[in-house]
């Protein structure tokens, strides 16, 4: 394998060895074997646990001097060139001086370019400095090229930033097995650089699936972009290998940008998928981005009309920048929405984390991000002396022994993973169908107040709007049905117009409003004001401009009851010189969800006790909420509410099944992570 620092060469499998705690029974009938499963009569098994205190790196930006620069490597030294160059063709316009937003322009072209391209010089000379000068050993390209069992398959599509069809590729290793690893590249990375680890998994006779990522090796593609697309392409990877083999079991690896792209791929688990395993993965692309462009700030140091300023600080303003004027126009998606630290926590897959604790270029720290948000079973190893994407080849036997572990637990393990509850949209009604007198299940208002809604039948005017106020015989607040919402037109100051409904919600939850706002008013200078709340909270924002906006407002319930939840719009802003004086207010895509997307902490079962075929099970969950029973195949078999303090205590029998899943249900529905109870 190539000792490549950058390229993330391998992809990882690991695990490390969790601690499982043993039950403090008051009985010695049960033992907790694993994580969450209680065998009565059995014997007890323990496991140690390790931890690893992570430092990050912090570098201080020098201004170096003109021998400084002299005294590079010369290949640096032509780095340095280049950059220079770069930056002068860029922002040096006819030779008038260089402005700050100049050179902060050119330094996001710069930096794209470095990050996002597939072809990229200067991130080649970079990389051959940073790497050390091994080639992949020829002995895992020999076994590769001689294989029988191996053949090509492709995948076409769509490549977003530039609307075209590209065509991905990889190496399929058939070894007749129930059983497929799809390995996934890290950043930049060739594909032989992966052949031990390729190797590796087909000993162990495992199918293997070797994709070249987008903008990687044989497949195409113009850029890289850190997973968001490429999370895509993986899922069809897998969505491919399940429809030519509908009964096989999938386990994903991946290392650095390959592990990153792992992680994202199941925010939504694929079925097929019956774990993961992430080698090196970054927490998030701004802080993934933030080490990259690392690689290049570095050498502003020696760059006379860049070392005035501190790079090293203003890289969080270089990203925002990338993320406006390239990633979002270009790529068509919004970096600060790649986040695996998000997506290692809306499934309960189960998980194993590697990281080398010489990693510098993505610190270790990312390890125990997501190991520490992640949900459902989870293990980490952390190996010693490792460098970035190098831990297979710095304790090969550790590390493969900790995978083949990691493995044979998935399959033994019968936990159930946690359920997150659908957001469902409390709302009746939110497209504002109507019948001949009234917004169905809609009150409608012309005051902010909670005491003016009302469902008097209103008078529809020859636009077919309904009426919402007059001013004498004017007109001056209306409403209808517009693009799947509603529309209102409000005339002079002081004229509010709104609809609402009342909502049961309940103590201690907390609840979203959210919704689209457009302004449509046809005038340079008059804009409205968007008006909403929930109960007594209320917001009025101005709407400015002609772009749909987002809004937003969360409230928490303080007591079960019904409480007012309102939308609306009013004439905002009209200045004297403005010929008009009304606005037009579109809302749409209205929604009040309850904001609870955790599910709850897996059942703390405190003891278990046996009598002839009955065993009375005792523990704590969340305060006033379900215990749910399941038997294997997900049949109910009983329902117990906790206390005010979590507790619960129920008796089942050997009668009713020999395997228990215990979950805890919360308000919304979300499911814990079961505690499986077996009766022997």
């Amino acid at each position: 394998m190539k000792k490549t620092v950058l390229s993330c060469l391998l992809l990882g499998c690991l695990i490390s060895q969790s601690a499982i705690p043993v039950a403090a029974a008051a009985s010695t009938n049960y033992f907790e074997v694993k994580d969450g499963v209680y065998v009565v009569n059995d014997k007890q098994k323990t496991k140690t646990s390790k931890t690893l205190e992570d430092t990050i790196p912090k570098d201080t930006f020098t201004k170096k001097s003109a021998s400084d620069r002299k005294a590079l490597p010369k290949d640096e030294q032509i780095i340095v060139d280049s950059i220079e160059d770069y930056v002068n063709k860029k922002a040096n316009l006819k030779n008038r001086a260089l402005a700050g937003d100049l050179i902060d322009n050119a330094i996001v072209d710069l930096a794209f370019n470095f990050a996002f391209k597939r072809d990229n010089p200067l991130f080649n000379q970079i990389s051959n400095i940073l790497s050390s000068n091994g080639v992949a050993d020829t002995t895992y390209i020999d076994w590769f090229n001689a294989l029988t069992n191996k053949s090509k398959r492709t995948l076409t599509v769509l490549d977003a930033p530039t609307q075209k069809n590209i065509l991905l590729q990889a190496n399929y290793i058939d070894n007749g097995s129930n059983k497929t690893i799809i390995l996934h590249n890290g950043y930049r990375a060739p594909m032989t650089g992966m052949l031990d680890m390729v190797k590796f998994y087909s000993d162990e006779g495992y199918n293997v699936l070797l994709p070249d990522t987008r903008s990687h090796n044989s497949s195409e593609g113009q850029y890289i972009t850190f997973g968001y697309y490429e999370k895509d392409d993986l899922n069809k990877w897998i969505n491919q290998e399940a429809e030519l083999n509908p009964s096989r079991d999938i386990i994903l690896a991946g290392v650095s940008m390959g592990a990153a792209t792992t992680m994202l791929s199941q925010t939504i688990p694929n079925p097929n998928v019956k774990a993961y395993i992430e080698d090196c993965g970054y927490d998030s692309l701004a802080q993934q981005l933030r080490d990259t462009l690392h690689l290049l700030t570095r050498y502003f140091e020696y760059i006379p009309v860049l070392n005035w300023t501190d790079w090293y600080q203003k890289e969080g303003q270089l990203i925002d920048k990338l993320n406006e004027q390239k990633v979002k126009p270009i790529l068509k998606f919004n970096l600060y929405d790649v986040s695996p630290f998000d997506s290692v926590s809306k499934t309960g897959i189960p998980k194993l984390f590697i990281h080398g604790e010489a990693d510098s270029f993505i610190p270790p720290i990312a390890q125990n991000k997501l190991y520490g948000n992640a949900i459902g079973y989870k293990e980490r190893l952390s190996v010693p002396g490792a460098a970035h994407a190098l831990s297979f080849v710095t304790d090969y036997t550790r590390y493969t022994e900790t995978v083949r572990s990691f493995i044979k637990t998935v399959y033994n393990l019968n936990t159930k993973m946690p359920v997150v509850a659908p957001d469902v949209n409390l709302l009746q009604n939110p497209t504002f169908t109507f019948n001949a007198t009234n917004f169905t299940n809609w009150e409608t208002s012309t005051n902010f107040d909670n005491s003016g809604f009302l469902t008097n039948p209103l008078e529809r005017n020859s636009y077919s709007e309904f009426i919402l106020k007059k001013s004498g015989t004017k007109q001056v607040v209306t409403a209808a049905q517009y693009n799947n919402g509603i529309r209102f037109y409000t005339a002079d100051s002081y004229n509010d117009g709104l609809v609402g409904q009342n909502v049961p919600l309940i103590s201690g939850q907390t609840y979203e409003l959210s919704f689209n706002a457009k302004n449509e008013t046809n005038a340079a200078f008059t804009y409205p004001n968007v008006l909403y709340g929930i109960d007594t909270v209320k917001k009025e924002d101005i709407l400015k401009g002609d772009q749909t906006t987002s809004k937003s407002l969360q409230y928490t319930a303080s007591e079960n009851k019904a409480v007012k939840v309102k939308i609306g719009a009013k004439l905002g802003h009209n200045p004297f010189y403005d010929l008009t004086h009304h606005s037009h207010t579109t809302l749409n895509e209205v929604k009040l969800v309850n904001t609870d997307r955790t599910p709850p902490t897996g059942v703390n079962i405190t003891n278990i006790t046996k009598k002839g075929n009955t065993i009375n099970i005792s523990g704590r969950g969340e305060a006033n909420t379900k215990i749910v029973i399941e038997n294997q195949e997900g049949k109910l078999l009983l329902e117990k509410n906790t206390n005010n303090k979590g507790e619960f205590s129920l008796d089942l029998t050997k009668a009713q099944a020999s395997l228990y899943h215990i979950f805890n249900v919360d308000i919304k529905g979300n499911k814990s992570e079961s505690r499986v109870v077996v009766f022997q």
